[in-house]
């Protein structure tokens, strides 16, 4: 579960952004918000959704953690030695040449108590004209979310990094591991060389979030869903049940082998024969591509970054949706979602610690804010008659 993000000189966001999702004591207890861990009085909300007009720069927040991710996991392997990192300053003179600043806090439901319950990521990225690496790297643990104690810390340049770690962290001086690449994570990089807390770390990270943003090298094809729900055939069966809630005209999804792969094929009612997914709605398509990441989210806990999540999607099941995650039955494991949406509707089943507005001004910077930080906003508030009629911001404006 995410609990904190910090964003700075990232895409289209300049300043500082602080989203911190816990749950103040005071508000009432509820199945939409989850304790950090059993007995804990820190909660952070199931579903947390981002509202604002076009290009305010929703995708950039969801886009900051997705980045995170892939860069632990993935980065000793997506770099060559002398790639830049995939990555984005603000675009103004002063901030092109400045420092991305990016960290999370974040804990995962089947954790490792290795170091702690809760770990703080930060990643630091100097930008420079002739590329860019790794300024600052830390992990940080806690059991609280309240004080951290660091796992390790790396100060890097263009040719070396200073590393400092925990005795636990096992990475003692004189390791030749300490030799990292500029452009990677150390976690990505002592993974590849048999480090054992380093592979914890990393596969935490990998089997707790899941993300439909397609960053740079990193996407998801028809060929891995049908792959996914070739092997995961209750999942398929699940799907079938939706997909006809959805689309009134198909009957079921089949999986057949057809020049070495595996295709999905769609079976309509009152037509012979069936149809490929490259025929099929674009509402279709996108639950095609959307459903392993919340059946998988569900199922494991891990936390779903999803970028419009209600795409072509009709009200009904994006409410649906939602309803999993508030539900003690459905979402057993305390999944958390985190998506944006244009569809105002859904706000009609949200509570206002689970909305975040996004705005760009003038100059083209990107800021957020929870709903709940409007001191004046009541529970009974109808949020949707509010949203649209511009009493938060974060809309159109057409004037």
């Amino acid at each position: 579960m995410i609990i904190k993000i910090e964003i700075e000189n990232f895409y289209s966001i300049k300043d500082k952004q602080t989203l911190d999702l816990r749950i103040p004591l005071t508000t009432p207890k509820s199945d939409r918000f989850c304790p950090l861990a059993e007995g804990s009085e820190v909660r952070v909300p199931k579903v947390v959704a981002f509202f604002g007009a076009n290009a305010s720069g929703k995708t950039t927040f969801l886009r900051a953690i997705s980045f995170v991710q892939n860069f632990i996991e993935r980065s000793f392997h997506a770099y060559e030695p002398l790639d830049p990192i995939a990555i984005n300053p603000f675009k103004r003179a002063e901030c092109e040449m400045g420092v991305t600043k990016l960290a999370i806090e974040f804990t995962a439901t089947n954790y490792v108590d290795l170091f702690g319950r809760i770990y703080r990521y930060e990643l630091f990225v100097q930008h420079h004209e002739d590329g860019n690496f790794v300024l600052w790297e830390a992990l940080k643990a806690s059991n609280d979310a309240r004080s951290f104690v660091s796992v390790f810390e790396r100060r890097g340049s263009n040719d070396e990094s200073v590393i400092t770690a925990s005795k636990e962290f096992d990475l003692p001086e004189g390791d030749p591991r300490r030799k990292v690449r500029s452009n990677v994570s150390l976690l990505s990089s002592l993974e590849q060389f048999a480090h054992e807390p380093a592979r914890v770390i990393v596969n935490l990270v990998r089997n707790n979030f899941v993300s439909n943003i397609k960053a740079e090298k990193f996407s998801l094809s028809e060929g891995v869903v049908t792959s996914y729900l070739k092997h995961n055939p209750s999942f398929l069966k699940e799907f079938n049940r939706l997909i006809r809630v959805i689309d009134v005209g198909i009957e079921s999804v089949e999986l057949r082998e057809e020049d070495k792969q595996t295709k999905a094929v769609f079976l309509h009612s009152g037509l012979d024969g069936v149809q490929s997914l490259k025929y099929e709605s674009q509402g279709t398509k996108n639950f095609f591509y959307l459903f392993p990441h919340l059946v998988y989210s569900l199922k494991t806990g891990a936390t779903a970054i999803v970028d419009e999540i209600d795409s072509d999607l009709h009200p009904a099941l994006m409410w649906g949706i939602v309803r999993w995650y508030h539900s003690p039955l459905e979402n057993k494991m305390g999944a958390q979602l985190i998506a944006s949406c244009q569809n105002p509707s859904i706000l009609s089943e949200l509570e206002k610690e689970e909305v975040c507005l996004v705005a760009k001004n003038k100059k083209g910077e990107s800021s957020t804010q929870r709903l709940s930080d409007f001191g004046y906003i009541r529970r009974d508030t109808n949020l949707y008659k509010k949203y649209l009629g511009g009493a938060f911001g974060a809309v159109p404006n057409f004037g």
